[in-house]
């Protein structure tokens, strides 16, 4: 759904057919109206779903579902966007005892499995704890979604609160945001990966543009300093996908480079305005829009 969104937008010949199957897949076996949520896999022929539940297909989704709201104007996409985004983070407006952690897992019935994966804590996708780098991803598309045109008051409020809960739990002295931290803000994997700094930069980014505070605009600053200097690698352009505490290139949980997904799109969070998502602001470049 997200590439055939971007692709929509990049007029690519049958883009829009695409799209059209793969929002009707989603609705057909992933989505649940009756909970905002959608569930996480089927074995190959969709004859057995997996009973378990994540949050993170449910920011993928919502992240896709942002896009297809762009490339084809259907407001009920959006609206799915902010309901998952609710149903997910909308307690981090009003955190109890001054922090709140995003729940990574659940049961069949989203019932929070805060242990889930204690033996598992380098899980590359379903490790134990909660993970400071999601906080991140999901403020920038609470600001993504507001930009869109569904700005409901709880937003603003938990965007900032996981921006800075993620600061204070998860960066680090030396710099790089932890992989997990325990229920406690404890850290659990002291490994930094790419990806969180990365998603650290638009949430900044967008915070800076919707309250107008320097202290965004300053973290913003820090966390391309400290790319810069730990985690772009020239020679081969793109980012080292992992250090330790001393920010020294290491593999651990992640071998090879994963993914430019996260890379290409922080170098672009420094052009985005607030009403448009990646492909809808490169859209109107080759319209004539400004850059």
């Amino acid at each position: 759904m997200l590439a055939a969104s971007s692709a929509v937008q990049a007029g690519i010949d049958g883009a829009e057919a695409l799209l059209t199957h793969a929002l009707a897949v989603i609705d057909r076996h992933y989505w649940l109206e009756d909970v905002g949520r959608c569930v996480e896999a089927y074995n190959r022929d969709f004859s057995e779903l997996d009973p378990y539940r994540g949050q993170n297909a449910n920011m993928h989704l919502t992240e896709a579902y942002l896009a297809a709201f762009e490339a084809t104007g259907d407001r009920s996409l959006l609206v799915r966007a902010g309901r998952i985004a609710h149903n997910t983070v909308g307690a981090a407006a009003e955190p109890k005892d001054g922090a709140w952690r995003v729940c990574e897992h659940f049961s069949p019935n989203w019932e929070p499995l805060p242990d889930y994966n204690a033996d598992q804590p380098h899980h590359p996708f379903r490790p134990y704890g909660s993970q400071p780098g999601h906080w991140l991803e999901w403020a920038k598309l609470l600001l993504q979604i507001r930009g869109a045109g569904l700005n409901q008051d709880w937003m603003l409020p938990a965007a900032r609160n996981l921006v800075d809960g993620a600061m204070r739990d998860g960066w680090q002295p030396s710099g790089g945001f932890v992989y997990t931290v325990d229920w406690d803000g404890t850290p659990v994997v002291e490994e930094r990966f790419w990806w969180p700094v990365a998603e650290a930069i638009g949430a900044t980014r967008l915070l800076s543009l919707a309250t107008g505070e320097r202290r965004y605009a300053d973290l913003y600053e820090q966390l391309w300093t400290y790319t810069q200097s730990y985690l772009i690698d020239p020679a081969n352009g793109t980012w080292f996908p992992e250090v330790d505490e001393r920010n020294r290139h290491v593999v651990v949980t992640w071998p090879g480079r994963p993914d430019l997904y996260h890379v290409f799109q922080a170098t672009a969070y420094a052009f985005l305005p607030l009403n448009a998502g990646i492909a809808l602001w490169a859209r109107s470049l080759g319209a004539g829009g400004e850059q």
